[in-house]
């Protein structure tokens, strides 16, 4: 595409230092072997609460792919990027919960996101997937068009709703979602 072409937007903000270790990084996660062992290694040291891998990856992994870790937080990057033409996009996401909990938990997060991004050109618009409000058997069997429950149609209504309430929330505020 035309638009990646020029990299001198993409890296303009950039340090000399920072697109060094970008592209290590980089080099390193195209070896796919380095990759794997690094995924397990991670894995492992967050499952035992290692105390340095949280900056190991903030200063790693997160650095190049988060814009921080609240939205406030994030705004810094966001305003950086719009400078240069760029929109950012705030994406919440859980994924395998079967609860009923999580999914209210995860819709009231995402209406939280509409409501940040309100009237921020930054933030054109947001992003969820369906799985963040039901759980993924269910729509497998409500897009199979198999014979549901009684308890699966008040779970199905329950995801509808979640649906709805984000939806509404963006037309009333003129926001779209994807």
């Amino acid at each position: 595409m035309p638009i990646f072409n020029d990299t001198k937007v993409a890296f303009a903000d950039k340090t000399d230092a920072q697109l060094r270790k970008a592209y290590w990084m980089f080099k390193m996660i195209e070896q796919p072997a380095l990759t794997s062992l690094g995924t397990s290694v991670l894995n492992f040291t967050v499952h035992n609460n290692f105390p340095f891998v949280t900056g190991i990856v903030k200063s790693t992994l997160f650095e190049q792919f988060c814009g921080g870790e609240t939205r406030e937080e994030s705004m810094k990057v966001v305003k950086q990027l719009f400078k240069r033409g760029v929109g950012s996009i705030f994406d919440y996401s859980i994924e395998g919960k079967e609860d009923e909990e999580t999914f209210d938990a995860v819709c009231k997060e995402i209406k939280d996101i509409v409501r940040f991004s309100v009237g921020n050109p930054a933030i054109p618009f947001i992003v969820f997937k369906p799985t963040a409000f039901g759980r993924i058997d269910l729509y497998e069997a409500v897009g199979k068009g198999a014979e549901l429950t009684t308890s699966q149609k008040e779970e199905w209504e329950r995801v509808v709703r979640r649906f709805d309430e984000v939806c509404a929330l963006c037309h009333e505020n003129d926001k779209k979602s994807w």
